[in-house]
């Protein structure tokens, strides 16, 4: 891997992570307000998972653009062979 694609790879592993971690975060506090108050917004309830997910599918994307660009690279005629 380059040293370009693997700092392009590593900037979408790094916005996938704070995809997920302000997902958990934002869980974490819904789930909080629920406890303490009895009551929690109807946004954090579709917005946390929403949030987790988007990340673990940006990650999911990342890794699977770096695996065949790789792939690519291994063979000789630019094509991906099975």
């Amino acid at each position: 891997m380059t040293n370009s694609t693997e700092r392009d790879r590593n900037e979408k592993l790094g916005d996938a992570n704070s995809c997920i971690a302000i997902g958990a975060s934002l869980g974490a506090v819904g789930t909080g307000t629920a406890l303490l108050a009895g009551a929690t917004c109807p946004l954090c309830v579709v917005i946390a998972p929403a949030l987790i997910g988007y990340g673990v599918w940006k990650r999911f994307a990342a890794n699977r653009e770096c695996r065949v660009d790789a792939e690519r690279k291994e063979s000789k005629d630019g094509k991906i062979r099975s």
